[in-house]
């Protein structure tokens, strides 16, 4: 599979709504005060982290020791693949994250793929996976917007190796999270990224959530620093300021509730609206906002990052 590249970016319109990055106008002015904070020592001297494991850690309530901090969750997925070799047998549902097919291949995995099927309305696939050695589950899933319960979860652990689940999304799924359940599966491991409803796409921060042994092995793989200075100051920021991040997912549900009315959008849980494909809706979304065309299952869709401007 072809990688994403700097030589494959052309012009983005002002409205570049084929990334699920957040555009939430109105966050993005809220920002204006993070650079308040930023100081000449956040480009000279090297970061310190454990500001950013104690702010995640209130935050949250993850205990640190249980936390490891990625550059983006792209490398903390990266880092899983370095650290639970050899992943022989990776089973995982497409589409999905495009970089769990990428790093299937770069490390030599033999994937099992699970295919979405499409029918009345509805996005369905089989998870019942077992004898794997690792299991890839996006919870939501992007672009299907579907999620898996905890209880298929729990089965997922007690029938394979080791299960990773990207809750790149779960702010839009009413924060419904697996995370308590790294305490009683210890081949668990939790993806998350402050990319989507956090609005950091640009500043590369994600970090991975299981037991605090897992996270002493993969710790083994990780760069001397796992963030930026930079990056530190927009984890702090993020978690002294939970409710400007509730409030503009909040806001982007309800513009998304609008969208999904106007254009009759495939009930989803993320920030993106899919929208059954037809010449006339494309025609006239392409006029206003780079967008995603994407086939599952022999349909085609049109999907569309939420935003708080009228489209």
């Amino acid at each position: 599979m072809k990688r994403t590249s700097w030589k494959d970016r052309r012009d983005r319109k002002h409205l570049s709504l084929d990334r699920n990055e957040n555009f939430d106008f109105e966050l993005r002015r809220q920002f204006h005060d993070f650079f308040g904070c930023l100081r000449p020592e956040d480009l000279c001297l090297y970061p310190d982290l454990s500001k950013a494991y104690k702010a995640l850690e209130m935050s949250t309530g993850i205990s640190a020791d249980k936390i490891l901090l990625s550059h983006g969750s792209e490398q903390g997925l990266k880092l899983l693949f370095e650290a639970l070799r050899p992943i022989i047998k990776i089973a995982f549902c497409e589409p999905t994250f495009q970089m769990v097919s990428v790093y299937s291949e770069i490390y030599g995995c033999f994937p099992t793929v699970k295919e979405f099927k499409y029918k009345d309305g509805k996005f369905q696939v089989d998870t019942n996976i077992t004898n794997h050695d690792a299991v890839y589950i996006a919870n939501p899933n992007n672009p299907t917007g579907t999620a898996v319960p905890n209880k298929s979860i729990e089965r997922l652990c007690r029938d394979n190796t080791w299960v990773i689940i990207d809750e790149a999304y779960y702010e839009y799924n009413n924060y419904k999270t697996c995370v308590e359940l790294v305490n009683k599966h210890e081949n668990l491991f939790v993806l998350r990224t402050l990319s989507k409803a956090c609005g950091g796409a640009g500043v590369r921060v994600g970090y991975i959530v299981t037991n605090p042994v897992n996270i002493e092995t993969i710790s083994a793989y990780k760069p001397a620093y796992e963030l930026s200075s930079i990056a530190v100051k927009f984890v702090q920021y993020i978690c002294d300021n939970p409710d400007m991040i509730e409030e503009s997912v909040s806001r982007l549900q309800k513009c998304k509730r609008a969208i999904e009315k106007k254009y009759y959008g495939i009930p989803c849980k993320g920030n993106y609206v899919l929208i059954p494909f037809s010449r006339k809706t494309y025609a006239h979304l392409i006029n206003i906002a780079d967008v995603k065309m994407l086939t599952i299952d022999n349909s085609k869709f049109i999907r569309v990052t939420v935003t708080d401007v009228e489209i």
